[in-house]
């Protein structure tokens, strides 16, 4: 009998926190790790020393003595804890500048580095503008895999938003998460399965928008993928009849019965549209059974309400498809 090896087996994951940060409970950090060591990662989940009053020589010690010896490990740093990072890749360049030989080692793997305050927004010599050896270069050498940047429109400590600030001057990507704010447990982060995916694909999971019929039918060719229980497509809210014949054509081409694997969830009667909380419940009880669900983009229009359905049935690992087909008659 053989054994199959967890699927981080080979993987170590470096969490980072910031300002004030003690590992509250519900915070998407804590949950983070946990689904990571069931998948065989290990872990260090790190408080920073003192993080009412950060010192960057505290924290960067901290963080450097939690990478050494490591070889593939993934940073996941959040709020202040991005501009540590970011200070240590400016450590990093300035000791290659003075090294004789071979410059350093990257210091990680790969590196996600979400929702950064404004420099100055925090006490402490953390928060203090970045020196001039923090470039585009010195990031980009500190990483195996280019570091990722997410960030919220809305975020209360970068007003000026992290694409401005960070992500364009640093030569960062950059996804923008909607409806996130602060990208924190106050912002509705507990859950996060598109951060979980990301640690275990190194592709940050973006949102699937079928605009037409024929593009749905496209969307669902890409993304259906019926296998075990999971067989069926979900049509959540209405849809033209050529979007369902487009849904209808694809269980068919998988060799499933349309009047068996097609699932239609309405709104509830005396009622025009579905309500979110529905939606995300359906995913709740049922989104094992299904490979995609198609929803309804005319219904959702507030992005965090989209996030909510999106992050519900990612964690039950259906896929989303946004139709913004011609709607059928209610």
């Amino acid at each position: 009998m053989t054994s199959t090896a967890p699927a981080l087996a080979d993987e170590h994951f470096l969490l980072l926190d910031g300002w004030q940060h003690r590992r509250q409970p519900g915070h998407w950090q804590g949950w983070l790790a946990e689904r990571l060591v069931e998948r065989g990662a290990s872990v260090d989940y790190l408080t920073l020393p003192d993080p009412e009053h950060p010192r960057y020589a505290d924290w960067s010690d901290v963080a450097l003595r939690a990478l050494r010896g490591r070889e593939r490990v993934t940073v996941v740093a959040h709020g202040l804890s991005v501009l540590l990072w970011l200070r240590m890749c400016g450590d990093r360049a300035r000791d290659a500048a003075l090294a004789d030989g071979r410059p350093p080692a990257p210091l990680a793997r790969r590196a996600v580095l979400v929702a950064p305050p404004a420099t100055g927004m925090h006490g402490g010599d953390v928060s203090e503008s970045l020196p001039v050896t923090v470039t585009a270069e010195a990031v980009a050498a500190a990483t195996v895999e280019p570091a990722l940047l997410l960030s919220s429109i809305g975020d209360p400590y970068l007003p000026e938003g992290a694409e401005t600030r960070y992500g364009l001057p640093l030569g960062l990507a950059t996804v923008e998460v909607p409806g996130g704010g602060h990208l924190n447990q106050a912002a509705g982060f507990g859950p996060w399965p598109e951060m979980l995916q990301w640690c275990e694909t190194g592709v940050w999971p973006l949102p699937a928008v079928a605009s037409g019929d024929e593009e749905l039918g496209r969307a669902l060719a890409a993304h259906f993928s019926p296998q075990g229980r999971r067989l069926g497509i979900a049509v959540l809210g209405p849809i033209s009849d050529a979007g369902t014949e487009a849904v209808e054509e694809a269980l068919r081409a998988a060799g499933l019965e349309p009047e068996r694997r097609l699932a239609r969830l309405f709104p509830r009667v005396g009622e025009e549209s579905l309500r979110v909380e529905d939606v995300a419940e359906f995913a709740e009880l049922y989104g094992h059974e299904y490979s995609v669900a198609v929803v309804d983009a005319g219904a959702f229009a507030e992005q965090g309400d989209r996030r909510r359905i999106e992050s519900a049935y990612r964690g039950a690992g259906c896929t989303v498809v946004w139709s913004e087909s011609v709607r059928a008659a209610v």
